[in-house]
C-alpha cells in the first residue's frame, strides 16, 4: 500500500510539472522541466551467498523495494523560436547566455527580453522594472570598455537630456598654390563647439613667407680667394618672381666678388659666414634665400687646382605661416614647412580660446595640416572635419546584434551610447528560479562568465524579437497520459492491498 502511495505521489509531482510547462507554454523565455523517478528503499530479506567451491552455487540478494521517490526535475537548455514584436526594446538571445538584471544591491539573469526605458532613461525589464546592466561608452568619444568589470550598479542608460562635445581636433585639407609669391595670403573658417555645443567660427589665415636655403662649402686659407676654380650660383626661372628668366652668376674667384653678384641680384637675400678654420683653411658658409621659397641652386666651375666643394640642405622648398583668430583675437600661430614633393607630413597646431559663456575654459583643439599640399594649382585649402558637436537630443536608437546600443541625435550625429553585456554558467541548468522569469546563482550553477554578445561562444542579440517557450506540446500530452496511466496503476495497487487487508479482517469470522 505504501509503495502505491509513493506512487501516486510521484506521479503528481511529474502532473505538477507537466502542467506548469504547459502553463508556461507563452511565458517568454521559459525553459520546460521534466521529472526523474529512482528507488525510494529496498527491504533486503536474504543477503546475496558466495558460490563454494565443488559445491553449491552462489545466490542472488532477496529484496523488496519500499517504492519511487523524485530523483531529480531536471530544466531543458534548449533553444525557443525567435517572435517578431517590432518593439526595439524587445530583445532575444540567440545562442548561449543570459541577460544581466539588477536593482543595485544583487544581480539576477533571465532569458526574458521584454525591456523598455524607464523616466530616468534607464533600460529595465517591463515585468519588475530591474535594470539591466551593461558598459556605458564615453560621452565624449563612444568608445566602449568592455574589459571593465561589471558591478551591481553597472546600469545602462541612455541620455533623456541633451547631447554636446567640445572640438579637440581640427583638420584642414586641399592645397596651397605654390606658385604664390611670398607674402601672399588664404583664408579658411571653421566651426568649432565649446562643452556646452556653443559654436565659435575659427578662422585661420595662411601667409606665404621665404625660406632660406642653406648651402655650406670649403676655401683656401687665403680668406678672399676662394681656391683656384670659380663660383657660378644659378637662380632658376621663376624663382624671384613670376617674370625671373635664368640668372647664372659666373667667373667669381673671390669672397667679395661672390658676396658683390648675389647682392645685385634683385629680390635676393643671400649672407656669407665665417665658419672658422677646419683643417687648416678657412670654411664659409652661403645662405640664400628666394622670394617665393623655390630652390636655389650652388653649384662649382672647375678651374684646376684646389677646388671648393659646396652641399646644399633647404628646409624646405616652400612655407607658409598660420595665424588663427576667433572674434578678432588671435588665438595661436605656426608655421608649415613642405618637402620637395609638396608635401607636409604631421604638420599640426594648437589654439586656446578663452571662454566666458560658462564652457570649460579655455576651449583647447589641435589643428591638423598633414593633408594639406603644396602644389602647382588652384589654392583650395580648408576645414575638412572637425570632432566636436552642437547640441542635440536624442532622436532614435538602435541595438546591434553585439549589444552596443547606438544613438541617433538632431544635431545629425550617431554614436554608441552602451554595450548590454550577457553571462554564461558551465551549468546552466543549476540555476535557481526566484520567479519572474528570474533566475539566481547557486552552488552548482558555476560561476558567471560575463563577456559581450557575439563574442566566442556567447549568443547574439537579436532586437524586436522575443524567445518563445521551448515547450513542446505534443511532447507534454504524451507525457500527460503516461502520469495520468502511471498514477492510475498505482492507485489500483492501493485498492488491492486494501481488498487484501479486508479479506484479513474477514478471517475471525
Amino acid at each position: 500500500m505504501y509503495n502505491g502511495v509513493s506512487g501516486l505521489r510521484s506521479h503528481k509531482t511529474m502532473m505538477d510539472v507537466i502542467s506548469n510547462n504547459i502553463a508556461n507554454i507563452n511565458t517568454v523565455g521559459f525553459k520546460a522541466s521534466r521529472v526523474g523517478f529512482k528507488e525510494m528503499f529496498n527491504q533486503t530479506i536474504k543477503g546475496a551467498t558466495a558460490a563454494k567451491s565443488g559445491g553449491a552455487g552462489g545466490t542472488n540478494p532477496t529484496q523488496i523495494g519500499l517504492g519511487v521517490s523524485v530523483g531529480s526535475i531536471d530544466t531543458s537548455q534548449n533553444q525557443g523560436s525567435l517572435q517578431p514584436t517590432g518593439k526595439i526594446t524587445d530583445l532575444a538571445i540567440e545562442g548561449n547566455g543570459f541577460f544581466i538584471v539588477g536593482d543595485g544591491q544583487g544581480r539576477c539573469y533571465t532569458r526574458d527580453g521584454q525591456f523598455s526605458i524607464d523616466s530616468s532613461g534607464y533600460l529595465v525589464t517591463s515585468g519588475s522594472g530591474l535594470k539591466v546592466l551593461g558598459w556605458m561608452a564615453d560621452v565624449i568619444t563612444g568608445a566602449i570598455d568592455s574589459t571593465a568589470p561589471i558591478s551591481n550598479t553597472s546600469f545602462i542608460s541612455l541620455p533623456v537630456g541633451q547631447l554636446a562635445r567640445q572640438t579637440t581636433e581640427v583638420t584642414y585639407g586641399g592645397n596651397l598654390d605654390s606658385r604664390t609669391r611670398a607674402g601672399d595670403t588664404q583664408s579658411g573658417s571653421a566651426m568649432i563647439y565649446d562643452t556646452l555645443g556653443t559654436q565659435h567660427t575659427l578662422g585661420v589665415t595662411f601667409t606665404k613667407v621665404q625660406r632660406p636655403m642653406i648651402t655650406q662649402g670649403y676655401a683656401d686659407t687665403d680668406t678672399t680667394t676662394v681656391g683656384t676654380g670659380t663660383i657660378s650660383v644659378t637662380i632658376g626661372a621663376g624663382m624671384l618672381d613670376a617674370t625671373t628668366t635664368d640668372v647664372t652668376i659666373g667667373a667669381v674667384t673671390t669672397l667679395d666678388g661672390l658676396r658683390a653678384a648675389l647682392d645685385a641680384v634683385p629680390g635676393l637675400d643671400a649672407t656669407i659666414t665665417d665658419l672658422g678654420p677646419a683643417g687648416g683653411a678657412t670654411r664659409y658658409g652661403v645662405q640664400v634665400t628666394s622670394v617665393n621659397g623655390r630652390q636655389v641652386s650652388l653649384s662649382t666651375n672647375l678651374a684646376g687646382g684646389t677646388t671648393p666643394t659646396f652641399s646644399m640642405s633647404a628646409e624646405g622648398a616652400g612655407g607658409w605661416t598660420w595665424r588663427a583668430t576667433e572674434s578678432g583675437t588671435a588665438v595661436g600661430s605656426g608655421t608649415i614647412i613642405f618637402d620637395g614633393n609638396g608635401k607636409c607630413p604631421h604638420a599640426v597646431g594648437a589654439v586656446s580660446i578663452p571662454l566666458s559663456n560658462g564652457a570649460n575654459s579655455p576651449l583647447a583643439a589641435e589643428l591638423s595640416f598633414g593633408s594639406i599640399t603644396q602644389l602647382s594649382g588652384q589654392t583650395t585649402v580648408g576645414a575638412t572635419s572637425q570632432n566636436g558637436l552642437p547640441m542635440g537630443m536624442l532622436d532614435s536608437f538602435t541595438i546591434g546584434q553585439d549589444g552596443i546600443i547606438s544613438g541617433v541625435f538632431t544635431n545629425g550625429t550617431s554614436q554608441p551610447l552602451a554595450q548590454i553585456a550577457l553571462t554564461a554558467f558551465s551549468n546552466a541548468s543549476g540555476l535557481t528560479k526566484i520567479g519572474s522569469n528570474l533566475l539566481v546563482e547557486s552552488s552548482n550553477s558555476g560561476l558567471p562568465q560575463i563577456s559581450q554578445p557575439a563574442v566566442g561562444s556567447m549568443g547574439k542579440i537579436n532586437a524586436g524579437f522575443l524567445e518563445s517557450s521551448n515547450v513542446d506540446l505534443p511532447t507534454e500530452f504524451a507525457n500527460m497520459i503516461v502520469a495520468e496511466r502511471g498514477f492510475q496503476a498505482n492507485s489500483r495497487i492501493i485498492t488491492t492491498a486494501d481488498e487484501i487487508l479486508q479479506e484479513l479482517v474477514q478471517l475471525k469470522r
